[in-house]
């Protein structure tokens, strides 16, 4: 009898501790979930980063092209300055070439009243 009785209490104790086990083996998985979930958000967050640094990019991009068409609209505007500069000569030489013909013009006036003077002479 009292070698049933012992093994009635080897078997609880191998029971409790079978109940332990499963306890422990509940923590393990209750563990390896929240090492799933933080490496679920670390992978969220290297998402992110990632998005954010192709937002940078193209941002860089965009204002390397912007850059781009303000050298090429102040490349526009000094030819346009040039092309102006070179009217206002055209400009200018033709004013000269109209002062030329007008001393021409009374040059000429001046020879035909003179040439009036002698005749009426």
């Amino acid at each position: 009898m009292q070698f049933a009785a012992e093994v009635v209490q080897f078997d609880a104790e191998v029971m409790q501790f079978g109940a332990e086990v499963v306890q422990f083996a509940a923590e393990v998985v209750q563990f390896d979930a929240e090492v799933v979930q933080f490496a679920a958000e670390v992978v969220q967050f290297a998402d992110e980063a990632v998005q954010f640094d192709t937002e940078a990019v193209q941002f860089a991009a965009e204002a390397v092209q912007f850059a781009d068409e303000a050298v090429q609209f102040a490349a526009e505007a000094v030819q346009f300055a040039a092309e102006a500069v070179q009217f206002a000569a055209e400009v200018v030489q033709f004013g000269a070439e109209v002062v030329q013909f007008a001393a021409e013009v009374v040059q000429l006036g001046s020879q035909v009243v003179q040439f009036a003077a002698e005749v009426m002479q």
